[in-house]
């Protein structure tokens, strides 16, 4: 369980809790494969802190970018933890290389895909009529990452209907590209 206010995940085990200092604002948690790791987002300082939960302690931290929220790991079925890949949402959009503040295409969602504790960003192209931001959550279904998230259009007209709305963007996980 995962406690935003004090930094720590706990772990229950029967009427036992063991609280794992992890740092500020940890924002998601997934389970490797075999259940022996724990990997979460740290929003405050831009990383994922990996536990060994035999250990009940943090062993590495991995620098990611922005704000990291929703984390998801691969399963190739087999016995190997450290083969797997890592993917995170990073909750807020960010500018474009060519993007301009408040326009519709000026900002753009983005993941990272971490395998062997190398990070690779994933940008998530800018619908016509606004871009990915509030990546909240994200899921694994065979080879297809699925990244909720909502729809900002700041350019004019600006109405419920127009400025914010949910989407799904889908990532391959073979190609590390996202899919039209």
């Amino acid at each position: 369980v995962l406690n935003r206010a004090d930094g720590t995940l706990s772990l229950l085990e029967g009427n036992t809790r063991t609280d794992i200092p992890i740092g500020a604002e940890p924002g998601g948690v997934a389970l490797s494969p075999s259940g022996n790791l724990a990997y979460v987002t740290v929003s405050s300082s831009d990383e994922i802190a990996v536990v060994d939960l035999a250990e009940k302690q943090v062993v590495k931290h991995i620098s990611v970018g922005h704000m990291p929220w929703a984390i998801a790991v691969t399963d190739d079925r087999d016995t190997d933890d450290s083969d797997e890949k890592i993917i995170i949402t990073h909750r807020f959009a960010r500018l474009r290389p060519d993007g301009a503040e408040a326009t519709d295409d000026g900002k753009e969602g983005w993941l990272s895909f971490i395998q062997d504790d190398n990070v690779k960003e994933i940008s998530l192209s800018p619908y016509e009529f606004g871009f990915t931001n509030g990546l909240e959550s994200l899921a694994i279904s065979n080879d297809t990452v699925l990244v909720s998230h909502l729809l900002n259009q700041p350019e004019e007209p600006r109405d419920f209907q127009n400025t914010v709305s949910g989407a799904v963007s889908t990532v391959s996980l073979t190609t590390e590209q996202e899919l039209s």
